[in-house]
């Protein structure tokens, strides 16, 4: 999947009530890209290239960095030693790049190295664009769309 559909669904994502939401909104975008660092052609992949090799060599493309184990460790240590808000920005943008690598053909094996049995694949439901998919979204939950929240002027 793009990085501009993670970024796209990471940010749909940031409708909280924060006392600095620039910080929050890049711990989102953060968590978004995070789990391709194990892509070297990815977005964040290309920008520390030695790094995201190695990684892609030895533990490949959506293995472990897409697993709950991941998705767990990395935003709770931000949460447990930085900040408990920013933890929870990088949880919501990690496990949302990691749901919506579930609605590719690929799936993603959520319980990697544990079990390589266990995987799972939302691709039969297909958007042609992230934005079709944000359009999508802010139908299911028009409290968190700000064109129809009812509190605004």
């Amino acid at each position: 999947m793009k990085f501009k559909t993670h970024l796209t669904f990471g940010l749909f994502l940031t409708y909280a009530e924060v006392q600095n939401k620039f910080l929050f909104i890049l711990f989102v975008m953060l968590g978004s890209g995070l789990p391709d660092i194990d892509n070297a052609s990815s977005k964040l992949g290309s920008k520390i290239w030695p790094l995201s090799k190695l990684i892609e060599i030895f533990l490949g493309h959506r293995g472990i960095f897409h697993s709950i184990w991941l998705i767990i460790l990395i935003p709770g240590i931000v949460y447990l030693y930085l900040s408990k808000i920013y933890g929870i920005a990088l949880f919501i943008g990690y496990f949302s790049h990691v749901l919506m690598d579930g609605f590719t053909k690929k799936g993603v094996n959520f319980l990697n190295p544990l079990l390589s049995l266990f995987s799972f694949n939302l691709a039969f439901i297909r958007f042609p664009s992230p934005y079709c998919f944000l359009g999508f979204l802010m139908l299911l939950f028009p409290d968190k769309n700000p064109c129809c929240n009812q509190n605004n002027p």
